[in-house]
């Protein structure tokens, strides 16, 4: 499983879980902080779980002083982007305000709409959903994980060969990165794997014959 989906993982595994009193979880207690608003240590914990070093994603419990520190590295993106899995979601509750008040992890973007899990909403982990443009949305940070960079080059060696091939049907889903449905997949379409992740999802693109750039891509379903 890639970094990423480790992330929402470990995020999944938290859904539903409440604060006690007085702010009282184990995120504070983790960090540090008992008894502070913890939705950017949730995310921190999720995070550092997964094994990330503190040069990729510094720990923070402040949106703001987070927002920053990946600004700093020229990682956000603002609203109106098609986030992927495991990039940082940034929010903020009035219209107008200049630094964030809210974050969480984007588990995926499905045809316009971003689906999060979020620690402390009504003091508990839950998920949420919004349109990629919604102005709640501050913007996102989007981390480079080890694995992206290797993920990258996989890719161009693929290109390089001409792909993997496939002959099986199947189901074809948005994707997070290109903003296009493009129908089932049959034998006759020459599609390059790019990630299979949960065993059953395979993220795939499909090559321009002319110049070998990426024509059409998608999330599919395995049959």
């Amino acid at each position: 499983m890639s970094i990423r989906y480790d992330i929402i993982d470990r995020a999944k595994r938290d859904l539903g879980y409440t604060e006690g009193p007085n702010n009282d979880t184990k995120f504070g207690d983790w960090y540090g902080l008992p008894n502070q608003p913890w939705c950017a240590m949730a995310v921190s914990k999720w995070i550092d779980e997964s094994g990330v070093s503190q040069d990729i994603v510094k720990r923070f419990a402040s949106c703001t002083a987070g927002y920053n520190w990946f600004k700093a590295k020229g990682q956000v993106r603002a609203r109106g982007y098609y986030p992927k899995p495991g990039d940082i979601i940034f929010f903020i509750w009035e219209k107008g305000e200049p630094t964030p008040d809210h974050v969480g992890i984007v588990e995926y973007t499905d045809q316009g709409i971003v689906h999060t899990i979020e620690g402390n909403r009504s003091d508990k982990v839950q998920r949420f959903e919004y349109p990629v443009n919604d102005w709640r949305i501050y913007g996102y940070a989007t981390p480079v994980y080890p694995d992206d960079v290797k993920e990258e080059n996989k890719v161009e060696e693929e290109e390089e060969m001409g792909g993997y091939h496939t002959d099986v049907k199947l189901d074809v889903y948005q994707t997070t990165e290109c903003k296009e449905v493009i129908g089932s997949v049959g034998p006759n379409e020459d599609f390059a794997c790019k990630e299979i992740f949960d065993g059953i999802y395979l993220a795939m693109y499909s090559l321009d014959g002319t110049d070998n750039k990426v024509k059409k891509c998608g999330f599919v379903k395995i049959k």
